[in-house]
């Protein structure tokens, strides 16, 4: 079974402030969810924080039920604990041809092949593509492989071809520290990118496993979930 979770942090505690401000630290405390002996693991576990001034809330995709309630007690309200629900109901809606609202935080990168090195696979230094465009175009060349195609705008006069629906509401650096015993903090820094649109369902099977599994890279930061809501 895979589970849906929702939950809303108090910013006025001052654990909370930490783990709004340090993606690392949040992705800490949302293992904490779960019982160290559980089947959940760090690559099976997808989850976002949704800054929208004043609300801040957490959603996780897990394979098991988190327990809430010591994040409660270190950054929520005792009223308003954690909810959680069976993911599985919502993907069978996930059908081919359905339509759906989503948004998704990435890390949008691109491979480059470093020169004199031996094997064309050689995969190269990672970086991240910065501007709307570059990002808006590695979302667009893998819309296939994630199971579902843009929804083309048609209905505005002028237009002499047809547009998707597909816009970055967010794109800025995200700095994250790595803390290891013995050895000084690592600074991290990412690009976070926020896609909102609206798509067709072409494979629904693929959507399922993007929507469960998450999409690009850096998920133990807060980036791959992809969410749907009806038009």
């Amino acid at each position: 079974m895979t589970y849906f979770s929702k939950f809303e942090i108090n910013p006025q505690r001052r654990a909370s402030r930490k783990l709004i401000t340090n993606p690392r630290a949040m992705h800490a405390s949302v293992l904490s969810l779960f019982a160290p002996d559980s089947h959940t693991t760090d690559e099976r576990v997808l989850w976002r924080l949704d800054n929208a001034h004043p609300r801040h809330t957490l959603y996780v995709v897990s394979p098991e039920k988190p327990d809430f309630s010591h994040l409660t007690e270190q950054a929520g309200w005792k009223t308003s604990p954690g909810q959680s629900a069976d993911y599985t109901r919502f993907l069978q809606r996930v059908t081919t041809g359905s339509e759906w609202l989503f948004t998704l935080q990435a890390n949008p990168t691109k491979a480059l092949r470093q020169e004199g090195k031996p094997g064309a696979h050689q995969r190269g230094t990672i970086i991240p593509l910065v501007t709307e465009e570059q990002q808006i175009t590695w979302f667009q060349q893998r819309t296939e492989q994630w199971g579902f195609k843009l929804h083309e705008v048609t209905d505005f006069p002028g237009l002499n071809a047809p547009i998707t629906d597909l816009r970055v509401v967010e794109n800025r650096e995200q700095v994250a520290y790595k803390h290891r015993e013995g050895a000084p903090s690592q600074k991290v820094t990412l690009r976070k990118a926020v896609f909102e649109g609206r798509l067709i369902v072409t494979d629904d099977l693929a959507l399922r496993r993007a929507l469960v599994g998450g999409i690009g890279r850096a998920k133990s930061y807060g980036y791959g979930m992809l969410t749907l809501r009806k038009p």
